[in-house]
């Protein structure tokens, strides 16, 4: 039997759709604004060394792989706003050898995102 999880976080959850963390004091899903800065707040916790503007970038990443935040208005505009990483491998240049096949990237067969380690719940 899997454990259900939080669709905000993907904290362990006894019942319902979000942990206690991601919630008001009604049960309700808290805003973007809130949960985006505590989340962020706690991704620098767990990393000292890490930056402001990468730990909004690694958490606005894992907000967009989580089904409460994934059609989100704020999380699809804030994504689109976001540079293409520097560090990732370049493609294959136009007088590159025709012999290379194209690269293709296949997406995820599961449906349950992959956690960064440091955004595992302890």
């Amino acid at each position: 039997m899997t454990t259900p999880t939080c669709e905000s976080c993907s904290m362990p959850i006894e019942t319902g759709r979000y942990c206690e963390h991601c919630t008001d004091a009604e049960g309700n899903l808290q805003g973007f604004e809130e949960r985006f800065a505590t989340m962020t707040a706690w991704r620098r916790e767990r990393e000292p060394g890490l930056d402001q503007a990468s730990a909004e970038a690694e958490t606005l990443a894992w907000m967009a792989s989580m089904p409460a935040w994934a059609a989100h208005p704020q999380v699809v505009s804030r994504q689109a706003s976001i540079p293409a990483p520097t560090n990732s491998p370049a493609a294959p240049s136009a007088s590159s050898s025709g012999s290379q096949a194209a690269r293709s990237v296949e997406p995820p067969t599961s449906t349950v995102p992959s956690v960064p380690p440091t955004m595992r719940a302890v």
